[in-house]
């Protein structure tokens, strides 16, 4: 979640409330007590994902995080105490406090007052506040901190919903690493001069990736708790779970743990969920830890997927396992009388990989119940052979069958089909939403997410999808069929797994193809690929469509993206390829001549203009990126992935290729022999060939390094580094920028055409 808390920025301010007054009231007594087991949940206080969001551009990055949240009052959700539904949907999943994310001041004015007063009329809750300072300017980051800890202090003393210990209300940070050590003191000292009593609970791996860490932090760890009571993990703990666990308690500190489910980010970095079984793994984990507080990452944060509330790709999944290893955490009855049964899988899959479909059974009973999952291709027929599994009584279980689809099933889909059998009868089925079986080459770069259907949630009757053939001049369009009598309280339109609409209690008119965003980017990255319909009912009851299938245009996909900035004096400039990307002109001029005297070219000033480019395409695998610019001076960034690749000018003129590599080692630097010359045109390539980078002018070798992977690609420009300061702009003309995909150790990798 770090690098996406600017991003995030403008839909967080939306959240506004009621006025606050300030009040020094004395607090009640304690009513989280660290010696009971207790489930708490980091919140994003204006997520899930709103109706209106896809017009909101500062997400414009989540729209591949889609489809949207699925409860009660989605509609509403703008509107005063949608909180209560969240607080109401947390207690049945057994979560007993949240912990929501606050940012400003404003933040604290709207939700947390809305919080805490939700929590009050839902009772048996608490609320504590994350203090989150990533989007405060760095000068005012200590400052902050304290006027937005005694903002809620204030608030937070009118409600017995605040959470405490003895007495002293609950903080929790995330990012600790905004503030060193010694600001954290001083934070703290100025609250207690004020009177404010606070018991801090800090994220301890924020700054560093736990799980890739060659050796256990054990320094970096013990920083970062000082100024604290207790800790606990924002990311994966990796191999150092028991390591973390003497740390704290070696520092006297309170360990609150940390459940997550799989992690995926747009950019590509991501643990894969593994169906529900990497969830499970770290609930099983924690149970038989010794902590008292254990902290689950996140309640709603559906742009990474990490939420665990009622969504549409995971329908009740997630919460039902949460609210079954909640109550055994905590060592009451399971929440269920009878067996249940889910079925999860991917949702696009690219042959030759291993996949696998589950069955996941909880199963309250007395005796053991089993769990059977089998295939079956487009035409309804089985393939390969089914497993089943028995589940244990009063256990969670799941047979899950692994797969590997040949070439041939490109541009087609497979569904699992699930079975819960006691003594001998089936008692439960249910089919699974179609897995879209992608073109390596045409459709690279999805992630490992999931759809899941509980059993007692599937939908009764066949969804159907259509599509009509456009008259001469007139796009094809697409449209949903619903059930014979059903009563649709969402039918939404999916385009490889990206919600191209959702319609509420409706069945919406036929939409046209391709589908692009309100800022004219496409979803689903492509104008080919998989259509799906997905409709879910007042009872949440969901299912899906067959796939309609657009196929993509016979072409060389190596090539990811190709501007010649050359053309019409336009602020937004789409590439050759097929992929049609779109890139975004900020401050930039529009001269001629051009590059060899013909056309046009685009000046960037060298202080504030700049291309914003697509986020995350960069390839990651061998690569090839290739610039053509006529600098006016030295230094600035050529090209920036803040995903851990930048190309510049350093000072003396001389090209400067930086690429990530592997967590822990160093970045691998590679600087050219001489400098660029002042006021000419020169053709720069950049290459990655597994093990090398290398750098190219005009077709020369002028540099190289060793280089391992590690890369992963985020928000791009030329021009500048998006994250940077005002030195980092380039001063010069673009008129060229390609990015490609190359042989690993092949021609291209050691002499890239132009």
């Amino acid at each position: 979640m770090t690098r996406y808390r600017p991003i995030i920025l403008a839909l967080l301010l939306i959240c506004g409330g009621a006025a606050f007054h300030p009040s020094h009231a004395a607090p009640p007594v304690t009513n989280a007590p660290l010696t009971k087991r207790m489930v708490w949940a980091h919140c994003m206080i204006c997520y899930p994902l709103d109706l209106d969001v896809k017009a909101l551009s500062s997400v414009k990055a989540y729209r591949e995080c889609y489809p949207l949240l699925q409860q009660f009052g989605l509609e509403k959700r703008t509107q005063a105490r949608w909180q209560y539904t969240d607080i109401v949907q947390a207690k049945a999943a057994g979560i007993d406090a949240f912990a929501i994310d606050l940012f400003t001041m404003k933040d604290v004015d709207g939700a947390a007052e809305a919080y805490l007063a939700s929590a009050d009329q839902a009772g048996d809750f608490l609320i504590a506040m994350t203090l989150d300072l990533s989007v405060a300017p760095r000068a005012e980051k200590e400052d902050q901190a304290y006027r937005i800890v005694a903002a809620y202090c204030d608030i937070a003393s009118r409600h017995p919903s605040a959470a405490r210990v003895d007495g002293k209300f609950v903080i929790e940070t995330y990012g600790t690493d905004q503030l060193d050590p010694a600001a954290w003191h001083r934070v703290r000292g100025r609250l207690a001069e004020a009177g404010y009593k606070t018991y801090w609970v800090a994220s301890v791996d924020t700054g560093f990736v736990l799980r890739k860490a060659r050796t256990f932090p054990a320094d970096k760890i013990v920083t970062a708790l000082d100024p604290f009571e207790g800790g606990y993990i924002f990311e994966f703990a990796g191999p150092w779970w028991n390591d973390l666990i003497s740390l704290f308690a070696s520092e006297h500190r309170s360990f609150m743990g940390g459940v997550k489910p799989g992690y995926y980010r747009y950019n590509g970095s991501e643990v894969d969920p593994e169906n529900t079984a990497h969830y499970r793994a770290e609930w099983e984990r924690d149970i038989r830890s010794p902590l008292t507080w254990n902290t689950v990452i996140t309640w709603n944060d559906l742009g990474e997927t990490t939420g665990v509330m009622p969504t549409g790709d995971w329908n009740a999944t997630r919460s039902d396992i949460t609210a079954w290893y909640a109550a055994l955490y905590k060592g009451t009855r399971p929440p269920f009388t009878k067996a249940r049964l889910y079925v999860t899988t991917t949702q696009m899959v690219y042959p030759g990989t291993k996949h696998f479909a589950e069955a996941l059974v909880l199963n309250p009973l007395g005796h053991a119940v089993r769990a059977k999952i089998g295939l079956i291709d487009a035409k309804g027929k089985p393939f390969g052979q089914p497993v089943t599994a028995e589940i244990a009584p009063r256990a969670i279980g799941a047979a899950t069958v692994e797969f590997d689809l040949p070439r041939s099933f490109t541009g087609s889909f497979i569904r699992a089909s699930a079975t819960l059998i006691d003594e001998g009868a089936q008692i439960a089925s249910v089919m699974s939403a179609p897995i879209l079986v992608l073109d390596a080459g045409a459709q690279s770069g999805y992630g490992s997410l999931c759809y899941s259907i509980p059993a007692g949630r599937a939908l009764p009757g066949k969804v159907g999808l259509r599509l009509i053939h456009g008259a001469a001049g007139e796009p094809d369009r697409i449209a949903a069929i619903l059930p014979d009598g059903m009563l649709p309280r969402f039918v939404e339109i999916l385009h490889n797994a990206s919600l191209v609409s959702n319609t509420i209690n409706g069945n919406p008119m036929p939409l046209p193809i391709p589908a692009r965003d309100s800022t004219g980017a496409l979803i689903g990255k492509t104008e080919w690929g998989f259509y799906v319909a997905r409709i879910t009912d007042s009872g949440l009851r969901v299912g899906y469509s067959d796939p309609i299938y657009i196929a993509p245009p016979a072409a060389d996909y190596s090539v990811r993206e190709s501007y010649e900035f050359n053309g019409a004096e336009t602020s937004t400039v789409t590439d050759s390829t097929p992929f049609k990307n779109a890139a975004v002109v900020k401050g930039g001029t529009w001269i001629s001549p051009g590059y060899r005297s013909d056309g046009a070219c685009l000046a960037l000033n060298g202080t504030t203009s700049r291309v914003n480019l697509v986020p995350s395409v960069t390839p990651a695998a061998p690569m090839r990126l290739t610039f053509v610019v006529r600098p006016h001076s030295y230094g600035g960034v050529v090209f920036a992935d803040t995903g851990g690749l930048i190309v510049s000018l350093r000072p003396d003129g001389r090209v400067c290729y930086t690429r990530l590599v592997a967590a822990g080692s160093p970045w691998a630097t590679a600087v050219g022999s001489g400098p660029l010359p002042l006021n000419q045109w020169s053709k720069i390539d950049c290459t990655w060939d597994g093990t090398t980078i290398r750098i190219f002018i005009n077709d020369q070798i002028d540099g190289s390094a060793a280089c391992g992977e590690g890369f992963d690609s985020y928000i791009r420009a030329l021009g500048c580094n998006p994250f940077g300061l005002s030195s980092d702009y380039f001063n010069g003309d673009t008129a060229r920028f390609e990015s490609a995909t190359i042989a690993k150790n092949g021609p291209a990798a050691a002499h890239p055409p132009f």
